[in-house]
């Protein structure tokens, strides 16, 4: 057990003790020689070498460390893109900063820069049927994301279809207007609000902003966008 506890080899431990009894049996033999320096040496290092995996092999391994749980992150925020070179990081921080009124007069801005008019300009039922495609896709995703999708030109698209509106681009007639205007609260008491009476905040109905933007008569044309 000695041994054993040392780390020293049992079988040469019985083999060295064979060779003493026989040498110790037999008169003629001659002594055993002390073992060399060299020797001791080699034993004292065995030794020390078995001691040290002993050693290594009691110590406590370190417990293994769990994955670090990432937090969940908040969809990207749409990309910027643009056909026409419009910078929309305005109308963007707008939207995040929730000053809708604000934002949707950045939204007419950008929309006249992108069909290459100025300020106070009208659009056109061509310009609207044919905008560009990024730049549409772009402004609509900002209004949908910044407002929980209950704003955007998508969203409207859609009542504007549950009105019975036919995406041919052209007026759906009176009808169809007026329910549309009823749905998104343009309208109160059969009759269209002014603009600063439209309401610019979240707690507006769905798909009331982006407001007039394109001009109440042309707007049956840009819900037909045929990428929107």
């Amino acid at each position: 057990m000695n041994a054993l506890a040392m780390g020293q080899d049992l079988e040469v431990i019985d083999l060295l003790t064979d060779i003493r009894n026989v040498v110790r049996r037999s008169p003629a033999s001659s002594p055993v020689s002390a073992p060399t320096t060299t020797d001791s040496a080699r034993t004292a290092s065995a030794t020390a070498g078995t001691l040290s995996v002993g050693k290594v092999v009691e110590q406590k391994m370190p417990p293994v460390s769990q994955p670090v749980k990432q937090p969940k992150t908040s969809p990207d925020e749409p990309a910027l893109k643009s056909e026409k070179g419009i910078d929309y990081s305005k109308l963007r921080d707008l939207l995040k900063a929730g000053d809708w009124k604000a934002a949707d007069n950045e939204t007419y801005e950008v929309m006249i820069r992108a069909v290459g008019k100025t300020s106070g300009a009208w659009f056109t039922r061509d310009e609207l049927l044919n905008f560009p495609c990024a730049d549409l896709l772009t402004i609509d995703r900002l209004w949908v994301h910044y407002s929980q999708g209950r704003f955007g030109f998508s969203v409207q698209k859609k009542i504007y279809i549950e009105c019975g509106a036919k995406l041919d681009g052209k007026y759906q007639g009176d009808k169809i207007w007026k329910k549309f205007g009823d749905n998104v609260g343009w309208r109160k008491d059969g009759q269209l609000l002014m603009y600063n009476s439209l309401v610019f905040s979240t707690s507006a109905p769905l798909g009331h902003l982006p407001g007039w933007a394109a001009g109440v008569v042309f707007w049956g044309s840009l819900l037909s966008h045929r990428d929107l």
